[in-house]
């Protein structure tokens, strides 16, 4: 009778096998009563030196490797499109960070597993917007006045002060 002692399912049965060296052959058979999974190993008693050899191992996956769930972590299953890119940003603008814009992107789908994406990936997505800013943001915003100056035909004015260094004061 195989011995069923406490140690995480594994079936220890001490069968006996009569091989032409006299040996004996011990095998250890586990498997996991959630998913039916029957894994075999098979480990040769030798008597004379007392070692252990793995002689057979064989191992049969015959359930899902993960849930419907769990898919949705999957990288391949999630990434950031320009629909949450332009969220985040948005988000950022109105001091909203990442983890409350993913918050806030779910009640706008109706569950995580529908936005597609996890609250790293939004903030990985605001790092890289940050580091591509870098110190260019006032660069970016007179830039910015230049194309509102040069398409509104005289009616937008701005100017702007820098100091010694070039920075706007």
């Amino acid at each position: 009778m195989p011995d069923t002692g406490d140690r995480n399912n594994v079936i220890l049965d001490n069968g006996c096998d009569s091989t032409a060296n006299n040996e004996v052959e011990e095998f250890i058979e586990g498997f996991d009563d959630s998913f039916s999974n029957r894994a075999q190993l098979w480990i040769p008693k030798n008597d004379g030196n007392g070692h252990f050899v793995i002689d057979r191992f064989i191992e049969v996956h015959n359930h899902p490797m993960l849930t419907e769930f769990g898919k949705q972590f999957l990288r391949a299953n999630r990434s950031i499109n320009v629909v949450h890119r332009k969220f985040v940003v948005d988000a950022a603008t109105t001091n909203l960070g990442s983890y409350r814009a993913r918050a806030f992107f779910k009640s706008l789908t109706g569950s995580y597993s529908e936005v597609g994406a996890t609250a790293k990936d939004f903030q990985n997505w605001m790092r890289d917007v940050k580091l591509f800013i870098g110190k260019r943001d006032d660069d970016i915003l007179i830039e910015k006045f230049k194309t509102k100056k040069e398409t509104s035909n005289g009616v937008f004015f701005y100017e702007y002060e820098t100091d010694s260094n070039g920075h706007l004061t």
